[in-house]
């Protein structure tokens, strides 16, 4: 009774005796680890943001250079808006990041694509940048093994159970 079908489910292609496709532990490893980044990838905004070297410093700095006839006050909510904006975009960014994993999880190829690309991407800024922080280099590493996994061999074979269960 122990090798029958009902008490191990799971079969050669990975299906198991109710038609559910297996997600390999390289799809969960991928999913984890793009979360990790988001995860980083907000926490670095929050330094950056209060650490002074935010987007919305650079631009006072800029307006405060360029242009002394500007008050004071106006630089201020310059600064503010340019700050509140790039943190709602950030928080856009992230929840649309960790949608994308969700749909890596889900076997869905476009967003495997998209989010390997994303990795790549996001190893270019942090290559290319002069304020890349700890939290932006742990964050890009974990894009990349999340990338990695997803390209694995296990990883293929789980999308293109999926594409053809559809």
């Amino acid at each position: 009774m122990q090798n029958s079908p009902m008490s191990n489910p799971t079969t050669h292609a990975g299906l198991n005796v109710r038609g559910h496709i297996a997600r390999p532990t390289t799809i969960t490893i991928a999913f984890w680890a793009f979360i990790a980044s988001t995860l980083l990838g907000l926490a670095n905004g929050v330094v950056t943001l209060l650490s002074g070297d935010s987007v919305g410093q650079i631009a006072q700095t800029a307006i405060a250079g360029d242009r002394s006839d500007v008050p004071s006050v106006q630089i201020s909510q310059v600064t503010t808006a340019t700050n509140a904006s790039a943190l709602v975009f950030s928080v856009i960014m992230s929840l649309l990041y960790v949608v994308f994993a969700a749909k890596v999880r889900a076997g869905r190829n476009w967003a495997r694509i998209l989010l390997t690309v994303v990795a790549g991407l996001q190893l270019l800024a942090i290559t290319f940048s002069q304020s890349t922080t700890t939290l932006g280099y742990m964050g890009a590493l974990c894009a990349v093994v999340g990338a990695v996994a997803c390209l694995a061999k296990p990883s293929n074979e789980y999308f293109a159970a999926k594409k053809a269960a559809r």
